[in-house]
């Protein structure tokens, strides 16, 4: 059962010892006696209890909700045999997908989620738990508890960062052609679309000098990402990056190569490059994945980058 209680009775129960006291002011998770402290507030305090007994009844199945949860996740709701978890803000679901492999593996609990690396919104629900019966009992209980804590966090929900971009796209050389750009135009929509703001924006001719020097602008000015829409060869995106690297002095160069897109990091500031001559439903895709990924703060791998160069594949859960 999950009670709010006031603040002046939390600290009676507390002399009591009927509450085991957080290890810290706004802990999410704490040790328990007859009741978990989920929460600390100013002037309530959210408690999970529970009886010896119960481990596989109720509220038992929730408190295992409540282990699973990660932070951007809300407050666990029960139904009859299922918990739900809810988005507490608008953000990137991340799903800890190995957790799940050793989770379904003990065949007493379910969790279905919503794909791996999705944009979700507040309020929205993002996993259910679902009781499997007769196989749920006081053992897979411990088991999935044990795993969710060793392997935390399992879902979570991260916030998009505000970052200020720099765009540099390459190629359109006159104003009179900057109407046939159509994918600089959606990366300044997606990235409004997040709460970022672009901090610069040049076009530039098709000429790796002309391209550096816009890249170093954007530097200056202070830039946290880079986007570089061009349809450079990946060699010529890399010898690129070289330059600027040499130029900066930094010694964080990697770099995921593919056709339609590529990514790299200059010291702590990633820069994005998107191909200028592709398909535009095909560029959409690939914004609509990697923009969120980069700013909620996750990496992104040269397995996910296709070694063809096709695409972005990005992995799903199922």
């Amino acid at each position: 059962m999950i009670d709010f209680i006031p603040e002046q009775e939390y600290q009676t129960l507390l002399s009591g010892h009927a509450l085991a006291s957080p290890a810290s002011a706004g802990s999410r998770h704490a040790t328990r006696d007859n009741g978990q402290i989920i929460n600390v507030g100013r002037e309530h305090v959210c408690v999970l209890s529970f009886e010896d007994g119960l481990s596989s009844g109720h509220d038992s199945f929730l408190m295992l909700g409540d282990a699973a949860a990660g932070s951007g996740i809300a407050m666990p709701e029960s139904g009859k045999g299922v918990v739900s978890l809810r988005a507490a803000q608008d953000g990137l679901l991340r799903v800890n997908d190995q957790a799940l492999r050793f989770i379904h593996g003990i065949d007493a609990v379910n969790c279905q989620t919503l794909p791996n690396n999705e944009v979700v919104l507040k309020s929205q629900i993002v996993a259910r738990l679902h009781r499997i019966s007769p196989k749920f009992n006081n053992d897979s209980l411990q088991q999935v508890e044990s795993i969710c804590h060793q392997h935390r966090p399992i879902i979570d929900v991260l916030p998009f960062k505000q970052f200020r971009v720099g765009i540099v796209t390459a190629g359109i050389n006159a104003p009179d052609n900057w109407k046939n750009d159509t994918i600089t135009p959606l990366l300044c929509e997606k990235f409004k679309e997040f709460g970022s703001s672009v901090l610069r924006l040049e076009y530039v001719a098709a000429d790796i000098a002309a391209t550096l020097a816009a890249l170093h602008k954007s530097i200056l000015y202070g830039a946290d990402m880079i986007t570089l829409v061009n349809n450079f060869e990946p060699e010529q995106y890399t010898a690129l990056l070289s330059s600027l690297k040499s130029h900066h002095g930094t010694q964080n160069s990697r770099v995921y190569s593919g056709k339609l897109f590529s990514c790299s990091w200059f010291g702590p500031i990633p820069v994005l490059r998107f191909d200028a001559s592709a398909q535009q439903g095909c560029i959409e895709s690939i914004i609509d994945q990697v923009i969120p990924r980069f700013l909620a703060g996750t990496d992104i791998t040269q397995e996910e980058v296709d070694a063809d160069g096709d695409q972005v594949h990005l992995p799903r859960q199922s």
